[in-house]
């Protein structure tokens, strides 16, 4: 699929007022296509206020300020996509796909809550994501306040009135209720907008803690005063998080400005945007060959798995099934891995949880990703074990017609050698122009980002949600628009749920990649050794050729013997010890230029080092039973952090051994 035109731009920054209601059907169409899409828009906007009556002034009032904070929300995400991406020729709606969604996400206490839901009904903006903080421990029953002395109002009979919603549980969690609720609106949102009279925070999970936690993340805040009969905005930018956020909560008039459409917009296209041109000319202006921009539109523009019907895609078929096959029978051959045995028999995901449309847009993204991987990754690395096996065989063919041979043969031996040497630069240029090498890695970089992404959807969080700054790659910009598009993970997240969230997330992550990467070492090594005994017998090959050489050298030179007796028999020594002093070298470059493009022993050492790493995190999750929603958290965003710190590490190893064009 390709770039969006410029006329398509009403559509994209245009917000639907019943994008919500449809997103998920979109979704489905969207994840069911083969073509590769520019990523979803999607805007989360949490809310919070205060639960008591006399502390959120004239109703009125009050809802005519939610209505305007919800239509600045609205209009600044259409503004925001109309703006220009720096240099480039395109602005930030060309890097999106489809109409912008919203989602509310908030708790459902009496009070502002209500109010807001109201609201945000009225206007049809999209869906409403409910929190709600506690669990009766005799009865189950979700409740908006603590248990000990919750009102009947504050419990929640009926819960289908919302489209999705996630019942905490204060014990389970290992935290006071009313914070986590906070913590889980301003980790997934990224516009809190606030019913607060701007005193301290009473306690943990006020809509003061709320506004300090959203400006330690560096989120947006959009106040509403009791009574007033404007909107203020909090700009978090100028905000110093930690201590800064704590400040600054505490003084919010500092940091006040009238909330405008451009004003906020300005803020969101900081963490909306893909990343911006870093490379000037000394005139000041982006280069348009800026690796970042280069990459993501390629990526939105070509897919390997997409096939037209037509003869190119028809040999394409045929080399991805024989051609592109060589690298995956050389390491099978070289390296098979041993079976590694579970720990642990694999945990099942929660059935809630694998039905849920949010996981099943990740679980469609990984799936997609990893395929364009892995497809990828058989044709880059299949071509650089191929041009090498035709560097050796066209060294072989060079020597094949040695002196004293008839013109004929030496004539076929050039042609064969020339034939082969086109075919070497034929396919090494292919491969160039194809960008195979950048996509491969981008492409396996995204796969592992959307896969752990999956891991942590299930408790609630992900890698990046600590802080809303713009993405740095492109692979994590789109990965983050995906996850916002797939919204919270919801469910009753009592003791026995987190449980077995956190478990299936030990045996699918962890355990998963300790297996992987024990498979990895060992093919490696096995790779590595028997390189290297390649090397050693070729070693020994020449010397023994050399001698021998060197031997019928010296009898042709020194023996008296009588014209043409026993020369042919020495010269033939002679001939194969020339030809084997050729040869060898060549085979002992093949195995250090296979070994340079693809690492082995340095990818087994790697690897080697992060199977105690998994199997550590694994330990610490089994080691706490029963364990706090707070500490699972903890632990698979450990892990999922490694997991995507060590795809980059090795997605920059990997930049450093280019497709090479042989001998």
């Amino acid at each position: 699929m390709g770039q969006r035109e410029g006329n398509d731009l009403v559509k994209l920054a245009a917000v639907s007022p019943d994008a919500g209601s449809s997103v998920d059907g979109a979704w489905q169409a969207l994840a069911a296509r083969s073509e590769v899409a520019n990523p979803p828009l999607a805007l989360r906007i949490g809310f919070s206020g205060h639960r008591a009556v006399d502390r959120l002034g004239d109703e009125a009032v009050l809802s005519a300020n939610l209505d305007a904070a919800f239509r600045l929300a609205r209009d600044a995400v259409g503004a925001m996509a109309a703006m220009p991406l720096d240099d480039c020729d395109e602005i930030l709606g060309d890097a999106f796909d489809g109409p912008a969604s919203l989602r509310l996400i908030t708790g459902i206490a009496t009070g502002a809550d209500r109010i807001a839901i109201a609201r945000w009904r009225v206007m049809a903006a999209g869906p409403v994501h409910a929190l709600t903080p506690y669990l009766d421990p005799a009865t189950g029953q979700p409740l908006t306040d603590e248990p000990s002395h919750a009102k009947w109002f504050d419990r929640v009979t009926d819960l289908g009135e919302f489209e999705t919603s996630t019942c905490l549980d204060g014990a389970a969690a290992g935290r006071h209720g009313h914070g986590e609720l906070s913590r889980w609106i301003v980790r997934n949102c990224d516009v809190v907008v606030v019913v607060w009279d701007g005193g301290s925070a009473v306690g943990a999970g006020g809509t003061g803690d709320t506004v300090r936690l959203a400006l330690h993340k560096g989120v947006p805040v959009l106040w509403i005063r009791p009574n007033a009969p404007d909107l203020q905005l909090l700009d978090p930018s100028s905000v110093w998080r930690d201590d800064g956020a704590t400040e600054a909560a505490g003084h919010p008039a500092r940091l006040t400005r009238p909330a405008t459409i451009e004003a906020l917009s300005t803020i969101l296209f900081a963490a909306f945007a893909p990343p911006l041109p870093r490379h000037r000319s000394l005139e000041g202006h982006a280069s348009v060959g800026d690796p970042e921009i280069i990459a993501r539109r390629d990526f939105a523009r070509r897919d390997p798995l997409h096939r037209d019907g037509g003869l190119r895609s028809t040999l394409a078929d045929l080399c991805d099934h024989t051609l592109w096959r060589a690298f995956d029978v050389f390491k099978s051959l070289a390296g098979k891995p041993p079976v590694i045995p579970r720990a642990d028999p694999p945990a099942q995901l929660p059935a809630d949880v694998a039905a849920q449309e949010g996981y099943r847009r990740l679980a469609a993204a990984l799936d997609q990703a990893d395929q364009r991987a892995n497809r990828l990754s058989q044709a880059h690395r299949s071509q650089q074990l191929i041009l090498l096996a035709l560097a050796m065989l066209a060294v072989v063919i060079g020597v094949m017609a040695p002196d004293g041979s008839s013109p004929l043969m030496h004539l076929i031996a050039i042609g064969l050698e020339l034939f082969f040497a086109v075919g070497i630069l034929a396919l090494w240029s292919l491969a160039r122009r194809g960008h195979r090498h950048r996509r491969w890695s981008d492409a396996r970089r995204l796969a592992e980002r959307f896969r752990a992404a999956l891991a942590t959807y299930p408790l609630g969080i992900d890698i990046a949600d600590e802080h809303a700054d713009g993405a740095q790659t492109w692979t994590e910009w789109r990965a983050r628009a995906v996850i916002r598009a797939a919204g919270v993970t919801g469910g009753v997240l009592d003791q026995d749920e987190v449980t077995a969230r956190a478990r299936w997330a030990r045996t699918d992550l962890m355990d998963g990649q300790a297996r992987y990467h024990a498979k990895e070492a060992h093919a490696g090594r096995k790779i590595t050794e028997r390189m290297h005994l390649w090397e050693n017998a070729g070693f020994v090959a020449l010397t023994a050729a050399l001698l021998m050489g060197a031997v019928a050298a010296a009898m042709l030179s020194f023996a008296r013997l009588p014209p043409g007796a026993m020369a042919p028999g020495l010269q033939g020594l002679v001939t194969l010890a020339t030809t084997l002093s050729v040869i060898v070298p060549s085979m002992g470059a093949v195995a250090l230029a296979l070994d340079s493009t693809n690492g082995f022993s340095e990818l087994a050492d790697r690897s080697a080092q992060l199977v105690p790493a998994y199997e550590d995190f694994s330990a610490r999750m089994r080691k706490a039973a029963p364990i706090s929603a707070a500490l699972a958290q903890e632990i698979v965003r450990e892990a999922a952090t490694l997991l995507v710190s060590d795809t980059d590490s090795w997605r920059d190893r990997l930049v450093r051994r280019r497709l090479i064009r042989g001998g």
